[in-house]
């Protein structure tokens, strides 16, 4: 299977006018280990059912069936996402995508549930309110080695500035069947919902199942990035070829004796913040355009950076999807930073965000106003961050992720 999906890396955007939206089909499982045809298997279990804007188009290869158009359910519910034939107009009720996982994805007949915010207070595709709520959601208490990994979640569009709301975030407690362990993700969209959603459900197991597989000894990182790029692939079979999403994951993984550890993974300008006692340590790269680093980059992958801008269209140098932008001429990756981090007695949270905060607050004021007010649930101090983001005259959307160490 993974010859297959490195000849289906060659495909590229179907130009605007084969993009009719029409009948829908599957994309057989992609992530390796055995072909699914057209309506479902593969080692993700139960298929992949990948629909959108692009229609009109099928092909079978090595096991995979691709199909574009209509409208899709996911879990029982309508998926309504706009594809790349549509950059404009990033929320098309048209055209959905899903992708059901089985235990053939893990090897575990209970898969972690992952954990997301209150949907029904974002209200995707409806129209936006002119003062949207701030989305607020908890985990309970994880106790491990002196570590309660409590966390809590908050959101909200801005509508004043933007008419979609494309953030998401994901946490899976108990992450690979590691008792006391947490998966959070934080994923930031941009050009329509597609390969935010899509992230959204799939990224986490993609990383659990590298990590399952993965050689004894080897670094965890490695399998990390072998989720990502995975994922990636699976988002050029979905369509994502103008559309996209930034990525901050952070595993936290007890270890024996108590200790814990930070695994922090990126793709784009997403942010993951330590907060200690003794002040903030960002353990991710921004990676944007104005990075004299991340443009040499670029340039050396075949693409060029125009008006702080690659491809004079996308600020972020890295990230899931925009496949437009990757290639022998792109030179945007879904590769991430990857660090590891061991706790010490002063860190107390760690902050996941979209740059919806990022751009109007800084690492050094998120540590004062979250130890301002440590004595909260995360839930709350995660609104606190969002308030403030609010005030800061953010024009972005905002979100926020929380996670108390101690």
């Amino acid at each position: 299977m993974g010859d297959a999906l490195d000849q289906l890396m060659a495909v590229s955007a179907w130009p605007k006018q084969q993009q009719p939206r029409g009948s829908s089909s599957t994309l057989g499982g992609a992530l390796g280990g055995g072909g699914g045809g057209a309506a479902a298997g593969g080692a993700l279990g139960g298929g992949i059912h990948c629909t959108g804007a692009l229609g009109g188009y099928g092909a079978a290869r090595g096991g995979l069936g691709i199909a574009r158009g209509g409208s899709a359910n996911y879990a029982g519910r309508n998926a309504g996402v706009g594809g790349p034939g549509l950059p404009q107009k990033p929320y098309a009720p048209q055209g959905g995508f899903g992708m059901g996982l089985s235990p053939a994805m893990t090897g575990s007949s209970a898969m972690p549930m992952a954990v997301r915010g209150n949907s029904a207070a974002r209200r995707h595709g409806a129209a936006p309110s002119a003062a949207p709520p701030v989305v607020a959601a908890g985990r309970p208490t994880q106790q491990q080695g002196g570590f309660d990994l409590t966390t809590g979640y908050a959101a909200d569009q801005n509508a004043a500035f933007r008419k979609y709301m494309e953030d998401e975030h994901v946490t899976v407690p108990d992450f690979a069947d590691k008792r006391g362990s947490l998966y959070c993700g934080v994923y930031d969209g941009h050009g329509g919902r597609l390969a935010v959603e899509f992230v959204q459900k799939n990224l986490h197991a993609a990383v659990e199942r590298e990590m399952r597989s993965a050689p004894a000894g080897e670094p965890p990182h490695e399998a990390i990035k072998r989720g990502f790029l995975k994922t990636d692939r699976l988002l050029l079979q979905c369509g994502a070829i103008q559309v996209g999403t930034t990525v901050a994951v952070c595993l936290c993984m007890p270890r024996p004796g108590g200790a814990l550890d930070l695994l922090v993974a990126n793709a784009g300008d997403s942010r993951v913040v330590l907060v200690s006692d003794d002040g903030a340590k960002r353990l991710s790269v921004d990676h944007v355009a104005t990075d004299p680093s991340e443009v040499r980059g670029v340039q050396e992958r075949g693409g060029h950076v125009v008006n702080n801008r690659v491809g004079g269209t996308l600020a972020v140098t890295r990230a899931l999807g925009d496949h437009s932008l990757k290639g022998g001429s792109g030179g945007v990756t879904a590769e991430p930073y990857c660090c590891t981090h061991t706790c010490g007695a002063a860190d107390r949270f760690v902050v996941m965000a979209s740059d919806g905060v990022w751009d109007v607050i800084s690492d050094a004021d998120v540590q004062r106003l979250v130890l301002q007010h440590a004595h909260l649930p995360p839930p709350e101090i995660a609104q606190k961050l969002v308030q403030a983001a609010i005030a800061g005259m953010s024009r972005d959307n905002i979100s926020a992720l929380v996670v108390r160490l101690r």
